[in-house]
């Protein structure tokens, strides 16, 4: 792909875009952070929550992936991750408890169960991702090109271990696992963390 093709908007452009707005973004993320603690922590929930806004190579590249899927229409284009919070939990049920309170406060455009449908020999990480819109005046005080949503994805201790792992060494490295023996190795590993999952919460219980 080249920018001077049709449709597709110029790379410098884009980032521009980006950079002009880079700082009213990070405002506005933890501006959402704060708000969506202090909601948690009302309800009793010990959660961490870690917050970033997507790096102009990550959006990019995003973009384009999301242009050739629309046919190259650039008006179809909408990534909802420009702006991420991630709020780890303790506990399976702490997850259905997190949810209820977002259900209750914001208002949700779209909710994915990321891997829940995998097979056991299938190795990716656990996680709901919940996208909402954020729900103060964002035109008054954070100025942005585009009403501004947030993409929340929700995991245990756990699911987040094992994502971050997964990120460094299959994503990252874009290393890809061919062999069956590390296969089963990986999805050993996996169930073995679901089950702690499940094990912590009947301890609990």
């Amino acid at each position: 792909m080249h920018d001077d093709q049709p449709n597709i908007p110029s790379k410098k452009v884009l980032e521009y875009i980006y950079q002009t707005n880079i700082d009213r973004y990070e405002e506005v993320l933890e501006e959402f952070k704060r708000h969506t603690t202090e909601l948690l922590k009302a309800s009793s929930l010990q959660v961490s929550l870690k917050a970033r806004v997507k790096s102009f190579d990550s959006y990019y590249r995003k973009y384009l992936k999301r242009l050739q899927e629309n046919g190259y229409a650039a008006d179809a284009v909408k990534l909802h991750d420009l702006l991420g919070v991630r709020i780890v939990c303790p506990f399976i049920e702490d997850l259905e408890q997190v949810k209820r309170v977002l259900r209750e406060r914001f208002e949700i455009v779209e909710t994915e169960e990321k891997n829940y449908e995998q097979t056991f020999k299938e190795f990716g990480y656990r996680s709901t991702h919940i996208i909402v819109k954020l729900p103060f005046q964002t035109d008054i005080r954070f100025p942005l090109p585009e009403e501004p949503v947030c993409e929340i994805q929700l995991r245990t201790l756990l699911q987040d271990a094992w994502a971050e792992v997964e990120h460094e060494l299959i994503y990252k490295s874009e290393f890809t696992p061919f062999d069956e023996a590390l296969k089963r190795k990986l999805a050993a590993l996996n169930a073995t963390l679901t089950l702690s999952d499940i094990i912590f919460q009947e301890i609990r219980n």
